[in-house]
């Protein structure tokens, strides 16, 4: 455990050195500003038909975040720490430690996950906080707080989803292209054919809608989960053998 929390730590360092992942955490924030900023003109113009403050902010984001905007970091740290070290011989280094390359292909996808779920957790701060300047209450925080952790699951198999495509394709470039194809076609597929969808995991990025409101019951429910655990289960050990495999 001592050596998997080392090869973590240090795969977090090497994408907290990266000045791009702070760039876009600020993108984030400026995306969520002016997004009020709009509400707030928008509710102003309109004599108060259009109204803020009810934590619309809050949901209204996370679709966007969570299907667009936090896959596009999860695919870029990926190759950032699997196709680019592979191109530039890092890769080999990393494997010189005295960890297992099941440890080091974990913690490899576990930091990028953390990543993902600091975006998740940054977004959810920053448009609550925003949503209170504007009326909203600590008790409508509670559920977007619930809403926001539901969402971490179908984001940790989009994580080993792009771990997989990154063993599949040579290159950090076509690996990131690749992903974001990947990704859309499925996500278009779920959109159009609907009966697909239901097996796709791409259609479970809103997990929180299946939960908050009308809750399906739960029984209904596990079908769904034993999916997605199905789905993590085939992409981490598909990747990881692929990884096993590779003589860097």
């Amino acid at each position: 455990m001592k050596r998997f929390n080392a090869a973590l730590r240090g795969e977090l360092i090497k994408l907290a050195a990266r000045k791009k992942y702070i760039i876009f955490l600020l993108i984030e924030v400026l995306i969520c500003a002016f997004s009020m900023l709009v509400q707030a003109l928008l509710s102003r113009f309109s004599d108060g038909f259009i109204r803020t403050g009810t934590f619309g902010l809050t949901f209204g984001l996370l679709g966007f975040f969570i299907r667009f905007f936090i896959p596009l970091i999860v695919f870029m740290a990926m190759c950032d720490l699997f196709s680019s070290e592979a191109h530039d011989g890092s890769l080999r280094a990393s494997l010189l430690r005295p960890v297992s390359r099941f440890k080091l292909y974990l913690a490899k996808c576990t930091a990028v996950f953390i990543t993902a779920t600091l975006y998740l957790a940054a977004l959810f701060a920053v448009t609550v906080t925003l949503e209170l300047f504007t009326g909203g209450s600590l008790r409508t925080a509670w559920t977007g707080l619930w809403s926001y952790a539901l969402d971490v699951l179908p984001l940790a198999v989009l994580v080993l989803m792009a771990a997989l495509v990154c063993q599949l394709v040579p290159g950090p470039t076509l690996s990131m292209l690749v992903s974001i194809v990947v990704y859309m076609g499925l996500v278009i597929v779920g959109t159009f054919f609907s009966q697909l969808g239901g097996i796709l995991f791409t259609s479970y990025s809103s997990w929180h809608n299946l939960w908050i409101g009308a809750p399906l019951p739960f029984m209904a429910l596990l079908p769904k989960i034993a999916l997605l655990v199905g789905y993590s289960t085939v992409m981490l050990m598909g990747g990881y053998l692929l990884f096993d495999r590779k003589d860097f």
